[in-house]
Protein backbone atom coordinates (compact mmCIF):
# COMPACT_ATOMS: atom_id res chain seq x y z
CA UNK A 1 0.00 0.00 0.00
CA UNK A 2 1.27 3.67 -0.64
CA UNK A 3 0.55 6.32 1.56
CA UNK A 4 0.95 10.50 1.24
CA UNK A 5 1.98 10.23 4.87
CA UNK A 6 3.36 8.23 7.36
CA UNK A 7 0.39 6.22 9.64
CA UNK A 8 0.40 6.79 13.37
CA UNK A 9 1.79 4.20 14.84
CA UNK A 10 -0.99 3.68 18.06
CA UNK A 11 -4.49 5.21 17.22
CA UNK A 12 -7.05 5.28 20.10
CA UNK A 13 -10.32 3.35 18.17
CA UNK A 14 -12.67 6.41 19.74
CA UNK A 15 -10.55 8.88 17.73
CA UNK A 16 -10.55 6.81 14.17
CA UNK A 17 -12.78 8.84 11.44
CA UNK A 18 -16.67 7.73 10.74
CA UNK A 19 -15.76 5.13 8.14
CA UNK A 20 -17.84 4.09 5.05
CA UNK A 21 -17.51 0.26 6.12
CA UNK A 22 -18.17 -1.53 9.29
CA UNK A 23 -16.55 -4.64 10.93
CA UNK A 24 -17.36 -7.01 13.63
CA UNK A 25 -14.25 -8.77 15.61
CA UNK A 26 -14.30 -11.41 17.35
CA UNK A 27 -10.85 -12.15 19.63
CA UNK A 28 -10.07 -14.87 21.30
CA UNK A 29 -7.27 -16.17 23.04
CA UNK A 30 -4.31 -14.24 25.23
CA UNK A 31 -3.47 -10.63 25.12
CA UNK A 32 -0.34 -11.58 22.47
CA UNK A 33 -3.70 -12.27 19.74
CA UNK A 34 -5.07 -8.93 21.30
CA UNK A 35 -2.03 -7.21 20.08
CA UNK A 36 -2.41 -8.86 16.66
CA UNK A 37 -6.64 -7.95 16.65
CA UNK A 38 -5.06 -4.00 17.49
CA UNK A 39 -3.03 -4.33 14.02
CA UNK A 40 -5.87 -6.07 12.14
CA UNK A 41 -8.03 -3.40 12.67
CA UNK A 42 -5.25 -0.95 12.00
CA UNK A 43 -5.23 -1.92 8.35
CA UNK A 44 -8.87 -2.27 8.55
CA UNK A 45 -8.86 1.40 9.45
CA UNK A 46 -7.24 2.21 7.06
CA UNK A 47 -8.92 0.58 4.33
CA UNK A 48 -12.25 2.52 5.19
CA UNK A 49 -13.61 0.32 7.85
CA UNK A 50 -14.47 0.95 11.45
CA UNK A 51 -15.76 -1.37 14.62
CA UNK A 52 -19.10 -2.24 15.40
CA UNK A 53 -20.71 -3.86 18.14
CA UNK A 54 -22.52 -6.31 16.67
CA UNK A 55 -22.26 -8.84 13.88
CA UNK A 56 -26.11 -7.46 12.01
CA UNK A 57 -24.38 -4.20 11.60
CA UNK A 58 -21.36 -5.32 10.15
CA UNK A 59 -20.12 -5.71 6.36
CA UNK A 60 -17.25 -7.70 7.91
CA UNK A 61 -17.45 -10.53 10.32
CA UNK A 62 -13.71 -11.52 11.24
CA UNK A 63 -12.30 -14.03 14.08
CA UNK A 64 -9.08 -13.67 15.45
CA UNK A 65 -8.61 -17.31 16.47
CA UNK A 66 -6.36 -19.19 19.14
CA UNK A 67 -5.12 -22.93 18.92
CA UNK A 68 -3.10 -23.26 21.79
CA UNK A 69 -4.82 -26.35 23.81
CA UNK A 70 -7.92 -28.32 22.50
CA UNK A 71 -10.29 -26.08 24.92
CA UNK A 72 -9.03 -22.97 22.51
CA UNK A 73 -9.26 -24.93 19.64
CA UNK A 74 -13.00 -25.24 20.14
CA UNK A 75 -13.39 -22.24 21.38
CA UNK A 76 -12.39 -21.00 17.64
CA UNK A 77 -14.03 -23.25 15.50
CA UNK A 78 -17.54 -22.74 17.89
CA UNK A 79 -17.01 -18.96 16.87
CA UNK A 80 -16.41 -19.54 13.21
CA UNK A 81 -19.61 -21.67 12.92
CA UNK A 82 -21.31 -18.96 14.94
CA UNK A 83 -20.20 -16.11 12.35
CA UNK A 84 -21.64 -18.68 9.53
CA UNK A 85 -24.68 -18.73 11.00
CA UNK A 86 -25.00 -15.51 11.81
CA UNK A 87 -23.38 -14.37 7.61
CA UNK A 88 -26.33 -12.66 5.77
CA UNK A 89 -25.96 -11.90 2.04
CA UNK A 90 -23.71 -8.94 1.14
CA UNK A 91 -21.48 -10.01 4.45
CA UNK A 92 -17.98 -11.50 4.11
CA UNK A 93 -16.41 -13.38 6.84
CA UNK A 94 -12.71 -13.52 7.64
CA UNK A 95 -11.05 -16.04 9.86
CA UNK A 96 -7.46 -15.06 11.35
CA UNK A 97 -5.24 -16.80 13.89
CA UNK A 98 -2.98 -18.95 15.22
CA UNK A 99 -5.65 -21.56 14.02
CA UNK A 100 -5.04 -20.73 10.49
CA UNK A 101 -1.27 -21.14 10.75
CA UNK A 102 -2.25 -24.48 12.03
CA UNK A 103 -4.43 -25.88 9.60
CA UNK A 104 -4.83 -23.99 7.10
CA UNK A 105 -5.48 -26.41 3.84
CA UNK A 106 -8.17 -28.02 6.71
CA UNK A 107 -10.10 -25.03 7.33
CA UNK A 108 -10.33 -24.01 3.47
CA UNK A 109 -11.49 -27.71 3.14
CA UNK A 110 -14.14 -27.78 5.72
CA UNK A 111 -15.37 -24.14 5.43
CA UNK A 112 -16.23 -22.87 1.82
CA UNK A 113 -18.47 -20.08 4.10
CA UNK A 114 -15.39 -18.09 4.79
CA UNK A 115 -14.07 -15.46 2.37
CA UNK A 116 -10.96 -14.78 3.41
CA UNK A 117 -8.57 -16.75 5.53
CA UNK A 118 -5.42 -14.30 6.80
CA UNK A 119 -2.15 -16.43 7.91
CA UNK A 120 -0.11 -14.19 9.88
CA UNK A 121 2.98 -15.87 8.45
CA UNK A 122 2.66 -14.93 4.85
CA UNK A 123 2.66 -11.06 5.26
CA UNK A 124 2.56 -9.70 1.52
CA UNK A 125 3.11 -5.63 1.02
CA UNK A 126 1.69 -5.48 -2.65
CA UNK A 127 -1.58 -7.44 -1.56
CA UNK A 128 -4.33 -5.16 -0.89
CA UNK A 129 -6.28 -7.32 1.85
CA UNK A 130 -9.64 -5.84 2.13
CA UNK A 131 -9.91 -5.32 -2.53
CA UNK A 132 -9.57 -9.43 -2.41
CA UNK A 133 -12.84 -10.05 -0.37
CA UNK A 134 -15.82 -12.88 -1.59
CA UNK A 135 -15.10 -16.24 -4.16
CA UNK A 136 -15.75 -14.20 -7.13
CA UNK A 137 -12.73 -12.25 -6.52
CA UNK A 138 -10.34 -14.28 -4.73
CA UNK A 139 -11.47 -18.42 -5.87
CA UNK A 140 -9.13 -19.76 -3.65
CA UNK A 141 -10.18 -18.21 -0.44
CA UNK A 142 -6.82 -17.53 0.81
CA UNK A 143 -5.00 -13.59 1.21
CA UNK A 144 -2.07 -13.01 2.90
CA UNK A 145 -1.78 -11.16 5.62
CA UNK A 146 -1.02 -7.28 4.56
CA UNK A 147 -1.28 -4.78 7.45
CA UNK A 148 1.24 -1.89 6.24
CA UNK A 149 4.98 -1.74 4.73
CA UNK A 150 8.05 -3.35 7.11
CA UNK A 151 10.96 -3.20 6.79
CA UNK A 152 12.66 -5.85 4.80
CA UNK A 153 15.04 -6.94 8.03
CA UNK A 154 11.90 -7.15 9.72
CA UNK A 155 10.19 -10.39 7.43
CA UNK A 156 10.96 -12.62 10.17
CA UNK A 157 8.67 -11.23 12.45
CA UNK A 158 5.80 -10.10 9.73
CA UNK A 159 3.72 -7.73 12.35
CA UNK A 160 6.67 -5.70 13.62
CA UNK A 161 6.34 -2.23 13.12
CA UNK A 162 2.92 -2.07 11.94
CA UNK A 163 -0.01 0.47 13.41
CA UNK A 164 -1.96 -0.71 16.22
CA UNK A 165 -5.85 0.34 16.71
CA UNK A 166 -5.74 0.07 21.25
CA UNK A 167 -8.48 -1.89 22.34
CA UNK A 168 -7.25 -2.09 26.03
CA UNK A 169 -8.47 1.23 28.19
CA UNK A 170 -5.68 3.69 27.16
CA UNK A 171 -4.07 3.71 30.21
CA UNK A 172 -2.88 0.15 29.96
CA UNK A 173 -1.90 -1.69 27.10
CA UNK A 174 0.47 -4.64 26.13
CA UNK A 175 4.01 -4.55 24.31
CA UNK A 176 4.22 -7.57 22.15
CA UNK A 177 8.17 -8.23 22.20
CA UNK A 178 9.19 -11.40 19.93
CA UNK A 179 7.40 -14.00 18.37
CA UNK A 180 8.20 -17.63 18.37
CA UNK A 181 9.74 -19.99 20.83
CA UNK A 182 13.25 -21.95 20.88
CA UNK A 183 12.04 -24.58 23.95
CA UNK A 184 11.13 -27.77 23.24
CA UNK A 185 8.74 -28.44 25.87
CA UNK A 186 6.84 -32.34 25.03
CA UNK A 187 3.85 -31.07 25.21
CA UNK A 188 3.28 -27.51 23.16
CA UNK A 189 2.71 -27.62 19.56
CA UNK A 190 3.73 -23.68 19.86
CA UNK A 191 6.78 -24.13 18.03
CA UNK A 192 5.46 -25.83 15.35
CA UNK A 193 3.88 -22.88 14.27
CA UNK A 194 5.06 -19.98 15.12
CA UNK A 195 8.15 -21.43 14.71
CA UNK A 196 11.66 -20.11 16.53
CA UNK A 197 11.94 -17.53 19.07
CA UNK A 198 12.30 -13.64 17.21
CA UNK A 199 13.21 -10.64 18.66
CA UNK A 200 11.82 -7.19 17.71
CA UNK A 201 14.20 -4.60 17.24
CA UNK A 202 14.50 -2.70 20.35
CA UNK A 203 14.21 0.33 18.18
CA UNK A 204 10.91 -0.60 17.04
CA UNK A 205 9.94 -1.33 20.66
CA UNK A 206 10.69 1.96 22.15
CA UNK A 207 8.94 3.83 18.97
CA UNK A 208 6.06 2.12 20.01
CA UNK A 209 6.11 2.28 23.60
CA UNK A 210 6.75 5.53 23.56
CA UNK A 211 3.37 6.09 21.31
CA UNK A 212 1.40 4.11 23.56
CA UNK A 213 2.67 5.92 26.40
CA UNK A 214 1.94 9.47 24.80
CA UNK A 215 -1.81 8.16 23.80
CA UNK A 216 -2.25 7.71 27.45
CA UNK A 217 -0.89 4.38 29.08
CA UNK A 218 0.47 4.43 32.17
CA UNK A 219 0.85 0.37 32.22
CA UNK A 220 2.91 -1.61 29.74
CA UNK A 221 2.36 -5.42 30.08
CA UNK A 222 5.59 -7.25 27.80
CA UNK A 223 4.51 -10.06 26.11
CA UNK A 224 5.74 -12.79 24.27
CA UNK A 225 5.83 -16.67 24.39
CA UNK A 226 9.12 -16.30 26.06
CA UNK A 227 10.36 -12.85 27.10
CA UNK A 228 13.14 -13.99 28.83
CA UNK A 229 14.77 -14.76 25.86
CA UNK A 230 14.50 -11.18 24.09
CA UNK A 231 17.68 -10.43 22.23
CA UNK A 232 19.84 -13.75 22.27
CA UNK A 233 19.39 -13.25 18.54
CA UNK A 234 20.03 -9.87 18.13
CA UNK A 235 23.09 -10.28 20.24
CA UNK A 236 25.54 -13.27 20.21
CA UNK A 237 27.25 -12.20 23.53
CA UNK A 238 23.45 -10.97 25.27
CA UNK A 239 24.66 -7.68 25.59
CA UNK A 240 21.00 -6.75 24.02
CA UNK A 241 18.79 -8.89 26.01
CA UNK A 242 15.40 -8.27 28.30
CA UNK A 243 17.17 -6.18 31.24
CA UNK A 244 18.46 -3.60 28.42
CA UNK A 245 15.06 -3.48 26.74
CA UNK A 246 13.66 -2.76 30.82
CA UNK A 247 16.07 0.15 30.97
CA UNK A 248 14.85 1.55 27.78
CA UNK A 249 11.31 1.93 29.01
CA UNK A 250 12.03 2.69 32.64
CA UNK A 251 13.23 6.08 30.88
CA UNK A 252 10.27 6.72 29.23
CA UNK A 253 8.44 9.98 30.84
CA UNK A 254 5.34 9.33 32.08
CA UNK A 255 5.19 5.54 32.34
CA UNK A 256 4.43 4.76 35.73
CA UNK A 257 4.21 0.37 35.77
CA UNK A 258 6.09 -1.98 33.99
CA UNK A 259 4.92 -5.99 34.18
CA UNK A 260 6.11 -8.80 33.10
CA UNK A 261 4.14 -11.56 31.40
CA UNK A 262 5.42 -15.45 30.01
CA UNK A 263 8.46 -15.69 31.39
CA UNK A 264 10.48 -18.97 31.53
CA UNK A 265 12.78 -20.16 34.82
CA UNK A 266 15.59 -21.01 32.69
CA UNK A 267 17.99 -17.55 32.79
CA UNK A 268 14.80 -16.13 35.16
CA UNK A 269 17.22 -14.56 37.67
CA UNK A 270 20.65 -13.99 35.59
CA UNK A 271 18.23 -12.04 33.11
CA UNK A 272 15.64 -10.21 36.02
CA UNK A 273 17.94 -9.28 39.18
CA UNK A 274 19.29 -5.95 38.07
CA UNK A 275 15.70 -4.90 36.70
CA UNK A 276 14.10 -6.08 40.17
CA UNK A 277 16.69 -4.28 41.87
CA UNK A 278 17.53 -1.17 39.48
CA UNK A 279 14.49 0.11 38.03
CA UNK A 280 12.03 2.41 39.16
CA UNK A 281 9.13 1.55 36.78
CA UNK A 282 9.67 -2.29 37.70
CA UNK A 283 6.93 -3.44 39.39
CA UNK A 284 7.30 -6.36 41.67
CA UNK A 285 5.15 -8.48 39.59
CA UNK A 286 6.54 -12.12 37.55
CA UNK A 287 4.28 -14.09 35.39
CA UNK A 288 5.94 -17.85 35.48
CA UNK A 289 3.71 -20.65 34.15
CA UNK A 290 6.13 -23.57 35.74
CA UNK A 291 3.66 -26.65 34.59
CA UNK A 292 5.03 -28.98 37.30
CA UNK A 293 7.98 -28.92 40.19
CA UNK A 294 8.53 -32.72 40.34
CA UNK A 295 11.86 -33.63 39.25
CA UNK A 296 10.62 -36.93 37.18
CA UNK A 297 7.96 -34.84 35.34
CA UNK A 298 9.50 -31.59 34.29
CA UNK A 299 12.34 -34.07 32.53
CA UNK A 300 9.76 -35.59 31.03
CA UNK A 301 8.20 -32.24 29.64
CA UNK A 302 11.39 -31.24 28.91
CA UNK A 303 11.38 -28.00 31.03
CA UNK A 304 15.17 -28.16 30.80
CA UNK A 305 15.23 -26.36 34.87
CA UNK A 306 15.00 -28.39 37.60
CA UNK A 307 12.80 -27.68 40.89
CA UNK A 308 16.36 -26.62 42.58
CA UNK A 309 17.13 -24.62 40.09
CA UNK A 310 13.44 -23.04 39.90
CA UNK A 311 13.59 -22.12 44.00
CA UNK A 312 16.86 -20.64 43.23
CA UNK A 313 16.20 -18.06 40.63
CA UNK A 314 12.68 -17.46 42.56
CA UNK A 315 14.58 -16.83 45.87
CA UNK A 316 17.45 -14.47 44.02
CA UNK A 317 14.60 -12.43 42.58
CA UNK A 318 12.74 -12.28 46.12
CA UNK A 319 15.96 -10.79 47.74
CA UNK A 320 15.93 -8.15 45.90
CA UNK A 321 12.20 -7.55 45.64
CA UNK A 322 11.14 -9.14 48.86
CA UNK A 323 7.55 -8.09 47.95
CA UNK A 324 7.67 -9.75 44.76
CA UNK A 325 3.89 -11.22 43.32
CA UNK A 326 4.34 -14.52 41.61
CA UNK A 327 1.66 -16.15 39.19
CA UNK A 328 2.17 -19.55 38.14
CA UNK A 329 0.17 -21.98 35.93
CA UNK A 330 0.56 -26.06 36.21
CA UNK A 331 -0.49 -29.25 34.43
CA UNK A 332 -2.01 -32.19 36.08
CA UNK A 333 -2.35 -35.88 34.84
CA UNK A 334 0.63 -35.62 32.13
CA UNK A 335 2.08 -38.67 31.67
CA UNK A 336 4.08 -41.20 33.98
CA UNK A 337 3.07 -38.57 37.18
CA UNK A 338 2.58 -40.62 40.14
CA UNK A 339 1.24 -39.80 42.99
CA UNK A 340 3.96 -38.85 44.16
CA UNK A 341 5.03 -36.12 41.57
CA UNK A 342 1.18 -34.76 42.05
CA UNK A 343 1.83 -34.24 45.70
CA UNK A 344 4.99 -32.45 45.20
CA UNK A 345 2.61 -30.08 43.39
CA UNK A 346 1.28 -28.64 46.32
CA UNK A 347 4.52 -29.04 48.66
CA UNK A 348 6.44 -26.91 46.53
CA UNK A 349 3.68 -24.14 45.66
CA UNK A 350 3.80 -23.89 49.23
CA UNK A 351 7.33 -23.48 49.43
CA UNK A 352 7.65 -21.21 46.51
CA UNK A 353 4.33 -19.22 48.10
CA UNK A 354 2.93 -18.09 44.42
CA UNK A 355 -0.08 -15.99 44.80
CA UNK A 356 -2.20 -16.94 41.81
CA UNK A 357 -2.15 -20.04 40.33
CA UNK A 358 -3.83 -21.63 37.37
CA UNK A 359 -4.36 -25.62 36.99
CA UNK A 360 -4.79 -27.54 33.84
CA UNK A 361 -5.22 -31.26 33.02
CA UNK A 362 -2.95 -32.64 30.82
CA UNK A 363 -4.25 -33.17 27.22
CA UNK A 364 -2.79 -34.79 24.12
CA UNK A 365 -1.63 -32.14 21.88
CA UNK A 366 -1.12 -33.33 17.97
CA UNK A 367 2.26 -33.40 16.66
CA UNK A 368 3.95 -33.04 20.23
CA UNK A 369 6.34 -35.79 21.68
CA UNK A 370 3.76 -36.35 24.93
CA UNK A 371 1.13 -37.95 22.62
CA UNK A 372 3.96 -40.91 22.23
CA UNK A 373 4.30 -41.59 25.95
CA UNK A 374 2.95 -44.72 26.89
CA UNK A 375 2.81 -44.21 30.68
CA UNK A 376 -0.74 -42.46 30.06
CA UNK A 377 -2.60 -41.25 33.52
CA UNK A 378 -6.18 -42.84 32.91
CA UNK A 379 -8.75 -40.19 32.46
CA UNK A 380 -11.01 -40.08 35.05
CA UNK A 381 -7.06 -40.25 37.59
CA UNK A 382 -6.80 -37.05 35.56
CA UNK A 383 -9.78 -35.43 35.98
CA UNK A 384 -10.02 -35.82 39.96
CA UNK A 385 -6.34 -34.65 39.95
CA UNK A 386 -7.92 -31.32 38.13
CA UNK A 387 -10.90 -30.87 40.13
CA UNK A 388 -8.90 -31.30 43.49
CA UNK A 389 -5.63 -29.36 42.64
CA UNK A 390 -8.02 -26.42 41.32
CA UNK A 391 -9.74 -26.53 44.95
CA UNK A 392 -6.29 -26.38 46.82
CA UNK A 393 -4.91 -23.61 44.42
CA UNK A 394 -7.89 -21.78 44.92
CA UNK A 395 -7.33 -22.00 48.75
CA UNK A 396 -3.80 -21.36 48.76
CA UNK A 397 -4.46 -17.71 46.50
CA UNK A 398 -7.43 -17.33 49.19
CA UNK A 399 -4.90 -17.70 52.21
CA UNK A 400 -2.40 -15.35 50.66
CA UNK A 401 -5.09 -12.37 49.39
CA UNK A 402 -6.17 -12.55 52.96
CA UNK A 403 -2.60 -12.33 54.66
CA UNK A 404 -2.76 -8.80 52.56
CA UNK A 405 -6.02 -7.21 54.02
CA UNK A 406 -4.86 -4.98 56.46
CA UNK A 407 -1.80 -3.48 53.96
CA UNK A 408 -2.05 -0.08 52.22
CA UNK A 409 -1.74 -0.48 48.44
CA UNK A 410 -0.91 2.03 45.56
CA UNK A 411 -3.92 1.66 42.77
CA UNK A 412 -4.32 1.86 39.23
CA UNK A 413 -7.74 3.38 38.57
CA UNK A 414 -9.71 1.06 35.82
CA UNK A 415 -13.18 2.57 35.46
CA UNK A 416 -16.02 3.26 37.62
CA UNK A 417 -18.45 0.68 38.52
CA UNK A 418 -21.54 -0.17 40.10
CA UNK A 419 -21.55 -1.32 44.04
CA UNK A 420 -19.92 -5.13 44.12
CA UNK A 421 -22.88 -5.90 46.80
CA UNK A 422 -22.67 -9.40 45.58
CA UNK A 423 -19.30 -9.74 46.40
CA UNK A 424 -18.70 -8.23 50.09
CA UNK A 425 -21.36 -7.42 53.15
CA UNK A 426 -22.16 -4.14 54.28
CA UNK A 427 -21.89 -2.27 51.01
CA UNK A 428 -22.88 1.22 50.54
CA UNK A 429 -25.53 1.01 47.69
CA UNK A 430 -25.85 4.59 46.86
CA UNK A 431 -21.90 6.08 46.67
CA UNK A 432 -19.85 6.17 44.15
CA UNK A 433 -17.57 3.09 43.19
CA UNK A 434 -14.43 2.10 41.39
CA UNK A 435 -12.17 -0.44 40.36
CA UNK A 436 -8.86 -0.45 39.89
CA UNK A 437 -5.63 -2.95 40.59
CA UNK A 438 -2.59 -2.93 42.86
CA UNK A 439 0.75 -4.04 40.95
CA UNK A 440 0.20 -7.61 41.68
CA UNK A 441 -3.22 -7.63 40.12
CA UNK A 442 -2.35 -8.26 35.82
CA UNK A 443 -5.28 -6.63 33.74
CA UNK A 444 -8.02 -9.27 33.36
CA UNK A 445 -6.45 -12.41 35.19
CA UNK A 446 -6.06 -11.20 38.17
CA UNK A 447 -9.04 -9.85 40.08
CA UNK A 448 -9.53 -6.47 40.81
CA UNK A 449 -9.68 -4.01 43.61
CA UNK A 450 -13.43 -2.42 44.59
CA UNK A 451 -13.45 1.01 46.25
CA UNK A 452 -16.06 3.91 46.78
CA UNK A 453 -15.00 7.52 46.45
CA UNK A 454 -16.73 10.70 46.49
CA UNK A 455 -14.46 13.01 44.43
CA UNK A 456 -15.02 12.09 40.63
CA UNK A 457 -11.45 9.90 39.85
CA UNK A 458 -10.93 9.07 36.28
CA UNK A 459 -9.09 5.56 34.94
CA UNK A 460 -5.23 5.91 34.92
CA UNK A 461 -5.27 7.94 37.77
CA UNK A 462 -3.37 6.19 41.49
CA UNK A 463 -5.11 6.60 44.47
CA UNK A 464 -3.95 5.11 47.12
CA UNK A 465 -6.51 2.49 49.44
CA UNK A 466 -6.53 0.19 52.70
CA UNK A 467 -7.70 -3.37 52.09
CA UNK A 468 -10.74 -4.25 54.38
CA UNK A 469 -11.60 -7.34 52.68
CA UNK A 470 -10.89 -10.33 50.00
CA UNK A 471 -13.48 -12.40 47.60
CA UNK A 472 -10.05 -13.92 46.11
CA UNK A 473 -9.32 -12.68 43.60
CA UNK A 474 -10.59 -9.12 44.26
CA UNK A 475 -10.71 -7.09 47.27
CA UNK A 476 -12.42 -4.32 48.56
CA UNK A 477 -10.35 -1.11 50.17
CA UNK A 478 -11.11 1.90 51.30
CA UNK A 479 -9.32 5.86 50.31
CA UNK A 480 -6.64 7.21 52.54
Amino acid sequence: MSHSQPLPIVRRIEDLEDRTQKVFIVSLGCPKNLVDTERHLALLAQEGYRLVHTPEEADLLLVNTCSFIDTAKKESVDAILEMVDLKSPGQSLGVAGCLVDRYPEELRKELPEVDLWLDTNGFQTEKELLHQLGPAKNPAGYVPLNMGAPSPQLQPIPWAGFSRVSLTPKHTAYLKISEGCDHSCSFCSIPSFKGKHRSVPIDLLIQEAEALVSAGAKELTLIGQDIISYGKDLSRDRSLNIGTLLSELDRLDGLAWIRLLYTYPTRLADELESAYSQLDKMIPYLDLPLQHLSDSVLQRMRRGTPYDGIRSHIERLRRVAPNLVVRSTCIVGFPGETEEDYLLLKERFLELGVDHLGVFRYSDEEGTPAVDEVDKVPIEIAEERHEEMTEWAARLCHEKATERVGSKVRILIDRPVAPPVELFDDVDPSGHWFEGRWYGQAPEIDGVVYFQHDEGLAPGEFVEVHLEETSYPDYRATPL
